[in-house]
């Protein structure tokens, strides 16, 4: 079964066609046939895979689309090249311009390209599209023919924001023209290691989109040799095989396999809810419990709230009941304790039902958290607090579990538990230990977190402070109204911080902010100068005057002191 990757982003210059080339030839040297397709006039890609002048080129992807424009044969066979490091490629160049703009009145113009890789499927396992740097109609029709869609940006605040752009386009094009498209990932790219800087725009993708939108675990470090590839015609595999952007992309292609595995055997297994996710029994096994006798986990992160989303919920249970059982299981009195379905727990309480379908399982105390970590924390919406205190439930639950025995010491056993838990919900072990780290901050400041007052990179900087300090950093914002990056820097950077008081904190915060101008500054209005010049006096005149009286006062001065 093929896969259609769109590699795109509205932005140039954020690696779109390296990533595609080092890509496309990553897949090819774990034995796929693939297929590179050029969707840009400027000929990026063609002159990348060592083409070097692609408006000579007779036969072109313009050629190919003009064919279906006007239902005629097509000529794959001079079309499509066959490059030396076992990949083909359908070329462009800037006839690719004309067909664009001739698209505007063409019969279902958004299709075009599709019509053409449709015909292309049957014959490889990847085709990658290398989008233009715009959104315009040669865009469109790629995301149109796609699978999914592969978002490189790069490692800075410009491009990352340029995001939301991208992804509303995608969103119109999934609604109106192809239902089955989805974001395979974001890939992070020219990611400078040696800068803080780097971290902060890796955690601010983390923390904006990987609720929603997978953020690839691969990130593309920043690297000369890498600029210099294009140059050559070849692959960074050919040109620098053991540098570390050749690894990176060795690494992006395992996870893009990987993506492929799973969605296929996704495919094959009926599944009816997340019950069976939890490797429960069929859906025939329930029964009907008294909603009375079902208690919450305790001390479960996950906000219950009584929102829009809730109200929805109540009223498709008043019309159609409950479609998907809640999961529990059996406690010492007798009763049932909740592991998935909190939220339809609440609604049909809300909705007026006295019992509930439920599955009864058996469960320890730390499989049961396992479970109920893994059924939550998927959701579509789910809060940086919520997060936290979940990935840390599992976390202990998998240390006292002692999952892996070959690993003794406490310090590799974390590190590995964050790896582990990670892989699960795509997320990297660091992106983990600073969501864990939330866990340490006071209620108040993490309800700030929660509401977005407070940056989750300085959230994770607020938690190595004491207690006591984070209460007083509380109060501090409470009266200013704010409280800038530079200032939480400032505390946790300064010696000994544990044994400030209330006053030095203050004073550590405020010595921190920028300093403002405080140099004398000596103004004269026009009207106040004007009785003592001649109205012919330029303003150069009037300076000159004046710095000569100055002066005499100046000597004046030296000569009584």
């Amino acid at each position: 079964m093929c896969r259609v990757i769109a590699v795109s982003n509205q932005k140039g210059g954020v690696g779109k066609t390296v990533s595609c080339v080092n890509l496309g030839i990553g897949l090819a040297q774990e034995g796929k046939k693939v297929l590179l397709i050029d969707a840009d006039p400027q000929g990026s890609l063609t002159i990348s895979l060592g083409y070097e002048e692609p408006d000579e080129m007779e036969y072109s992807l313009a050629t190919l689309m003009l064919n279906v424009v006007n239902d005629e044969k097509l000529n794959m066979e001079k079309t499509i090249l066959h490059h030396g490091e076992g990949v083909d490629l359908i070329p462009a160049n800037i006839e690719l311009s004309a067909i664009e703009v001739s698209l505007v009145n063409a019969m279902s113009r958004e299709l075009i390209l599709r019509s053409l890789v449709d015909k292309l499927r049957e014959f490889y396992d990847f085709i990658l599209i290398d989008c233009m740097p715009s959104l315009g109609m040669m865009t469109i029709n790629a995301l149109a023919c796609a699978d999914s869609v592969l978002i490189p940006v790069q490692a800075a605040y410009l491009p990352v924001k340029g995001l939301q752009q991208l992804i509303k386009t995608i969103g119109r094009v999934k609604k109106q023209l192809n239902p089955k498209l989805k974001v395979e990932g974001i890939l992070l790219t020219m990611v400078d290691y040696r800068t803080n800087y780097a971290r902060d725009i890796s955690l601010m993708v983390y923390d904006t989109y990987s609720a929603s939108i997978k953020v690839f675990g691969s990130e593309i470090p920043m690297s000369v040799r890498a600029a210099e590839v294009s140059v050559e015609g070849k692959s960074i595999y050919s040109y620098d095989p053991k540098g570390k952007v050749a690894c990176a992309y060795k690494s992006l292609t395992e996870e893009v396999l990987k993506e492929m595995m799973t969605n296929r055997v996704a495919g094959k297994i009926k599944l009816q809810s997340v019950d069976e996710l939890l490797g429960v029994p069929e859906i025939s096994g329930t029964q009907e419990i008294e909603i009375a006798r079902i208690h919450e986990f305790p001390n479960h992160p996950f906000k219950v709230l009584d929102d829009e989303r809730m109200d929805l919920l109540v009223d498709s249970i008043r019309e159609n009941g409950i479609l998907n059982p809640v999961i529990v299981r059996p406690d010492q009195n007798g009763d049932y304790e909740m592991i998935s379905g909190h939220r339809r727990l609440h609604a049909a309480g809300i909705a007026g039902l006295q019992k509930i379908p439920a599955i009864v399982k058996e469960m320890s105390d730390d499989e049961a958290i396992i479970k109920m970590v893994d059924a939550n924390i998927q959701r579509e919406e789910i809060l940086p607090s919520e997060r936290a205190f979940s990935l840390k439930m599992k976390m202990d639950a998998m240390r006292r579990q002692g999952s892996r025995s070959d690993l003794t010491s406490g310090n590799d056993c974390q590190k590995w538990s964050s790896d582990e838990i990670g892989e699960t919900v795509g997320l990297k072990g660091r992106q983990v230990r600073n969501y864990i780290r939330l866990t340490y901050l006071i209620p108040e400041i993490l309800d700030m977190v929660d509401q977005k007052k407070i940056q989750f990179v300085s959230a994770v900087d607020l938690s190595y402070l004491e207690e006591q300090i984070q209460k007083w950093v509380f109060e501090y914002i409470k009266d200013n109204g704010f409280i800038k990056t530079v200032q939480i820097t400032a505390l946790k950077n300064y010696p000994n911080i544990s044994n400030a008081n209330q006053m030095s904190v203050i004073s550590i915060m405020n010595d921190a902010l920028p300093k403002k101008n405080t140099e004398a500054k000596v103004s004269f209005s026009e009207k106040k100068l004007d009785k003592y010049f001649p109205s012919h006096y330029s303003a150069k005149d009037r300076e000159t005057v004046i710095i000569q009286l100055l002066e005499q006062w100046s000597e004046a001065q030296k000569a009584i002191q």
